[in-house]
């Protein structure tokens, strides 16, 4: 495993992963003010791409109640920036919408956002996601590592893992 040379602090790590709902909280931290709300929308109307094939459009949104998110650059090993939660630029909700075509009758489409929090409490996370839009089955996961202590350094060691019960 590849680390950056910086302190390294015990985290919560948890990975999730269902058939997209709606609506659906997810349990990022040991509390219950450490969720997050994924909501998950499809466009009823259907629209004609450049090429004439259908195209429905579909969105997330990003939610931390009293918190919030921003946007993450992709994890990059050799940069600390990475693994460290900014001070500010949060906010309660983060949309993305995708447009998704049609082929060989069969919509498919899939978002990878990297994502920071920020709980109601002061405490950090840092989410890795990946959500997709199958007309048949969407999809959701949702990786986080949860700093504890209220700093922003989220970079995982295994060894410093803090186990905690599976959210049922």
């Amino acid at each position: 495993m590849l680390r950056r040379m910086g302190s390294r602090e015990p985290l919560i790590a948890r990975s999730q992963a269902d058939v997209m709902r709606q609506k659906r909280e997810y349990l990022i931290g040991s509390k219950e003010a450490h969720r997050i709300m994924v909501e998950y929308g499809v466009d009823p109307e259907e629209k004609k791409g450049m090429g004439g094939e259908t195209v429905v459009e579909w969105w997330i949104d990003i939610s931390v109640t009293g918190g919030g998110v921003v946007l993450a650059e992709k994890t990059d090993f050799s940069k600390p920036s990475s693994f460290v939660a900014p001070e500010g630029g949060y906010q309660p909700t983060i949309r993305f919408t995708e447009n998704t075509g049609m082929r060989n009758g069969r919509y498919h489409r899939t978002l990878k956002p990297e994502l920071f929090v920020l709980f109601p409490d002061g405490t950090y996370a840092r989410l890795e996601t990946r959500f997709t839009h199958d007309i048949k089955r969407p999809f959701a996961v949702v990786r986080s590592w949860f700093n504890p202590s209220g700093s922003r350094n989220t970079e995982f060691d295994p060894s410093l893992e803090i186990e905690v019960a599976a959210e049922q």
